[in-house]
């Protein structure tokens, strides 16, 4: 027995799940989506859940706004938590005060507010945060709207928004395991528990997407890597809300860390990198070390010392996440090159919490329309569309990557980027 569907789409995370909720609520086309685990077995449920500006570059920036904004709607729309306890630039010694802004003005004026900030004295910096050591700080820039939700809460509302649409099945403990292909296609698609037949197949497996490719007799430009997560007691020492920000001189192996609060008073510290470091190991994310490097959790605690005031709380060991890292940097949205209706939608750096809702809307324009730009003039009313040609899964083969705008090390701003589709 077979079934029949326009669309099938092979990963249950935040991605897969947002795609099919923006192709259901546009469109009556038939979706069925696969999951080889439970939900949030994978990547997006191993993630710290960040919501904040990501400024590599002008894709990355409209991308982000148009995730920051559906975040924003869930909240008022269906009380879902998005925990916008802010981002913080500690200023220090040697550095200068008041620094320069590097926002656009246009990018400042988006209704979501997402570039929204305020200039912090050194007085009211400390005051506000008096977790913060104290030692050469100078001041600071306080962005109020940005935050971090729980992936599994994001998960859940997805799917209780998905299962109210009787166009869309979700199958979570359905693995694809056979992409039968014909003629340049995928003809059928072989699961656990049947077979089916769909007009599009839409890769959006993350950390899988080399081993749903292969199952197409295709490949994709995407290396799994891990990224350490640990966590500090900042219960003992009543914390309280504490905004994402980098952590300073805090690095792993090269890779730089960030900081932010959690609900319950802890404090979590996550490693992060932009793009795939070809000298570091790959990850299979069926089989990897769940825990963290051994030697991550106690790097921190001399620089907790130093630059943090919680004289009570300890670094623990938390987890580890499996990043989708592409060679550039920046996702990789469109058709394969070689399999025509096989659609990718992979390689979120570590950023899909903010952007999985404009890369759902980029997949959606691709399918239904057959375009590759989208209307952003409700995220930012001072342009009409972004192209996002560029991120085609073929730039790599035809010598066409991108360059990010520096890298940051963490979820931040860097510096000067030249890369073509996004303003």
């Amino acid at each position: 027995m077979s079934n029949d569907v326009d669309i099938a789409i092979i990963g249950g995370g935040v991605v897969g799940l947002s795609i099919a909720y923006e192709l259901a609520t546009r469109t009556d086309l038939s979706i069925a989506l696969f999951d080889k685990e439970g939900p949030g077995n994978g990547t997006s449920g191993r993630s710290a859940g960040v919501i904040c500006r990501h400024d590599q570059g002008p894709i990355y920036q409209r991308l982000s706004l148009v995730g920051h904004a559906r975040m924003r709607r869930f909240a008022a729309d269906h009380g879902f938590r998005f925990s916008t306890w802010g981002s913080l630039s500690i200023i220090r010694e040697p550095d200068v005060f008041p620094p320069t802004s590097d926002v656009p003005p246009e990018l400042a004026a988006a209704p979501s507010g997402m570039y929204v900030s305020e200039l912090l004295g050194r007085d009211e910096l400390l005051e506000r945060f008096p977790w913060v050591a104290p030692d050469g700080v100078l001041g600071g820039v306080f962005e109020p709207n940005v935050g971090f939700i729980n992936p599994y809460e994001l998960i859940d509302l997805y799917r209780r928004l998905l299962a109210e649409l009787p166009t869309v099945s979700v199958d979570y403990g359905n693995p694809v395991l056979e992409l039968r292909t014909d003629g340049g296609r995928v003809t059928e698609v072989a699961t656990r528990r049947g077979l089916w037949r769909a007009g599009t197949v839409i890769n959006a497996s993350g950390a899988w997407a080399n081993k749903v490719s292969a199952l197409a007799g295709t490949s994709v430009h995407i290396t799994p890597q891990r990224m350490n997560v640990v966590l500090a007691t900042g219960y003992d020492d009543a914390v309280g809300e504490v905004p994402l920000h980098g952590a300073p001189e805090m690095q792993w192996e090269g890779d730089g860390v960030w900081c932010r609060g959690e609900i319950g008073g802890a404090v979590l510290f996550g490693q992060h990198r932009d793009k795939t470091r070809p000298e570091k190991p790959t990850a299979d994310p069926d089989f990897f070390d769940k825990l963290p490097d051994a030697g991550f959790a106690p790097s921190l605690a001399p620089q907790l010392e130093r630059y943090y005031r919680l004289p009570r709380s300890r670094v623990l060991d938390g987890w580890t996440c499996v990043y989708d890292t592409s060679d550039d940097g920046f996702p990789i949205l469109g058709r394969d090159a070689r399999v025509t209706n096989l659609v990718h939608a992979v390689g979120m750096n570590g950023h899909g919490m903010t952007i999985h809702a404009g890369v759902a809307r980029c997949i959606a324009a691709l399918v239904v329309d057959g375009s590759s730009s989208i209307d952003i003039s409700d995220v930012l009313p001072s342009e009409r569309e972004l192209d996002f040609a560029i991120l085609r899964p073929g730039r790599f083969d035809e010598g066409e990557a991108l360059r990010l705008r520096g890298e940051s090390g963490g979820h931040g701003a860097a510096a000067e980027q030249e890369v073509g589709g996004g303003a």
